[in-house]
């Protein structure tokens, strides 16, 4: 027996023959689609996380992965999946000023 893997890209083909990609977003992410509908500390998966804040890009799974990778992410690590916290994406998303070197 085998199983499918969902994914939550889907292909299709327009008319012409072309194929193209439509998101299908997880199912905690259709109800509530919005960021400010989720609480600070409420955890969420990669996939959640990516399609709740950036559903058309730029950043996705895999930036996260790399940001997690980097300490730029905190996670939480349950039962061999990462999750993230909609407080952590906003500090990880705030824009800092960094000091520019001074020339003497």
């Amino acid at each position: 027996m085998s199983i499918e893997k969902k994914s939550y890209r889907d292909q299709s083909t327009n008319g012409d023959g072309c194929d193209r990609f439509s998101l299908r977003l997880p199912p905690r992410i259709q109800e509530r689609s919005r960021p400010e509908l989720w609480s600070q500390d409420e955890i969420l998966t990669l996939i959640e996380a990516a399609a709740l804040w950036w559903p058309h890009g730029p950043l996705t799974v895999k930036s996260l992965r790399h940001a997690i990778a980097a300490g730029q992410l905190p996670f939480l690590r349950l039962a061999g999946k990462l999750f993230v916290t909609p407080r952590a994406i906003r500090e990880m998303t705030t824009c800092t000023r960094t000091p520019t070197p001074r020339s003497d």
